[in-house]
C-alpha cells in the first residue's frame, strides 16, 4: 500500500470510526469476545484475517489481513463510531484486502449482536461487515 492509500485509509478510519461503551464505563456482555472475527463485507464472503474487539470500555481493537489496528470509542454500543484509529505499517500478499477491511471498516456505525456467535456492523450506504465469535 502506498503512503498515500495509507494515509487515505487511515483518514477515513478516522472520520468514521467508533464504537460505544454502556454509560456505566462497561462494555456490554454481548460484545465480549476474544476478537470477533470476521467471514463478510458487504454480503461477499471475506476469506483473509480480520478482527475486531470491544471487550476494553473505550477502546476497539484487532487485526487487519497485514495489520493490527487500535483506536477509541465513545457512547453506548450499538451506535459506534471509530476515533483516533492508527494502523501498523507492514506490508504483505493481501495489501487489497487490507485496504477493503479498512475501507469498509470507516463507514461503520452500528455493532449488533446476532445470538451468541455473531457480530453484524452496519453503516453508511448500506455497507455491513459480518464477524464470528472464535470457538476456541
Amino acid at each position: 500500500m502506498t503512503a498515500a492509500r495509507r494515509s487515505l485509509a487511515a483518514a477515513a478510519l478516522l472520520a468514521a470510526c467508533t464504537a460505544t461503551a454502556s454509560g456505566n464505563g462497561t462494555v456490554p456482555p454481548e460484545y465480549l469476545a476474544p476478537q470477533w472475527r470476521i467471514v463478510a463485507i458487504d454480503g461477499q464472503p471475506f476469506g483473509a484475517r480480520g478482527t475486531i474487539d470491544f471487550s476494553e470500555p473505550g477502546r476497539a481493537f484487532g487485526e487487519a489481513p497485514c495489520n493490527r489496528w487500535t483506536g477509541s470509542y465513545e457512547g453506548p454500543l450499538p451506535a459506534f463510531v471509530l476515533k483516533g484509529v492508527a494502523v501498523t505499517r507492514m506490508a504483505c500478499p493481501d495489501m487489497k484486502e487490507e485496504a477493503r477491511f479498512l475501507e469498509a471498516l470507516s463507514a461503520m456505525t452500528e455493532a449488533r449482536t446476532e445470538g451468541i456467535l455473531g457480530l453484524k456492523l452496519t453503516g453508511l450506504g448500506g455497507r455491513s461487515m459480518d464477524f464470528v465469535r472464535p470457538m476456541n
